[in-house]
């Protein structure tokens, strides 16, 4: 959607992510989230823009990326690229957010040693003594089918996508 101009190409990098954008006409903006602040000094006449995460406000002089869940969190950023999750609710921190992460002993696939901790969970609530935060799936802070029913989701499979971590 943006030009590929060499001279206009500008890459922001982070210890989370790393973002290529097009200034498609020149010109100067902010791109701001709550972990970096970008500033583009690209001296074109003409263009500006400003792009404001994770609400996301978005002006003219810059291509607006992805976001495949369309839960207002750019796909880039988000912590599950295809399930909404507009709280990016991450318990343990791993970079996939809990709506898509069941993988609950982080083995890295989603299968019966994961079913056995929510189920040992089931109708906890923080405070209990059964309460696993990492099984609160949907993080309305209860234990419940609402979590079960997003487990076959991903059983045997991988936790994820997610556009934080490979």
């Amino acid at each position: 959607m943006g030009l590929t101009s060499p001279a206009l190409s500008q890459t922001m990098t982070s210890p989370n992510y790393g973002i290529n954008w097009d200034v498609s006409a020149g010109g100067g903006g902010t791109l701001l989230s709550s972990n970096y602040t970008l500033t583009d000094s690209v001296a074109q006449p003409g263009a500006s823009g400003e792009s404001v995460s994770l609400g996301y406000v978005h002006q003219s002089g810059f291509a607006t990326p992805p976001d495949d869940d369309s839960d207002g969190v750019k796909s880039f950023m988000d912590n599950c690229i295809l399930h909404a999750n507009d709280s990016q609710y991450d318990s343990n921190g791993d970079g996939f957010g809990n709506r898509c992460d069941p993988d609950l002993d982080n083995s890295g696939v989603v299968n019966f040693a994961d079913y056995a901790p929510l189920v040992s969970a089931f109708l906890s609530s923080p405070g209990s003594p059964n309460w696993n935060e990492d099984a609160d799936f949907n993080g309305d802070g209860v234990i419940n089918f609402g979590d079960i029913a997003l487990f076959p989701v991903f059983f045997l499979g991988v936790p994820g996508p997610s556009g934080l971590v490979p």
